[in-house]
């Protein structure tokens, strides 16, 4: 008897609240087929999916273990059906070189302190820019200059820009730490 009485007011409570609802909320309630059981209990809302769902694209995780359908697996052991894709980048042109002398590292800190690129420095010794930083870095008053840039345009950053750069600066002084643990 408590439990009908309960669903009776749900029931009715929710029917005043659809009432109630503008035009706009109407239309944003379910659509299919209503079917309606027994005026004391309201209505029930059928609405089922527009096709069945294939078990080749659920989630294993979500099918029981006795209905799940492997998916054919290619064969690996014959070479003639099956091929590597082609590299992603030439072997040749990427791979490491460790051909500078002394004589060319002078030069390159004389470059960089004219003020010429690592960019064009890198091109003119056929090494990377990476490898200009590190024999040549920038001078100390660029360094100062280009932070003091960064601290002007960090005054018009927003408070959450600022904390994922504060996060971003701690996750990079840890990164070193996990080796030495």
């Amino acid at each position: 008897m408590f439990s009908t009485s309960r669903t009776l007011i749900q029931t009715c409570c929710a029917a005043r609240s659809v009432r109630n609802l503008s035009k706009h909320a109407r239309a944003a309630l379910p659509s299919g087929q209503i079917i309606t059981v027994d005026e004391r209990f309201g209505t029930l809302i059928y609405n089922p999916p527009s096709a069945a769902p294939s078990p080749l694209i659920t989630p294993s995780a979500f099918i029981p273990a006795h209905a799940r359908v492997e998916a054919p697996v290619p064969n690996t052991s014959s070479p003639e059906t099956f091929t590597l894709p082609p590299a992603l980048r030439n072997k040749d042109k990427y791979e490491k070189k460790y051909h500078l002398t002394e004589k060319e590292f002078k030069q390159i800190r004389q470059l960089r302190a004219e003020g010429v690129s690592r960019l064009e420095i890198a091109r003119r010794f056929d090494c990377s820019p990476f490898v200009v930083g590190m024999v040549a870095p920038q001078k100390k008053e660029v360094v100062e200059e280009q932070e003091k840039e960064l601290k002007e345009r960090q005054k018009h950053w927003s408070k959450r820009k600022l904390n994922d750069r504060h996060d971003r600066v701690r996750r990079r002084a840890l990164w070193g730490l996990d080796e030495v643990m």
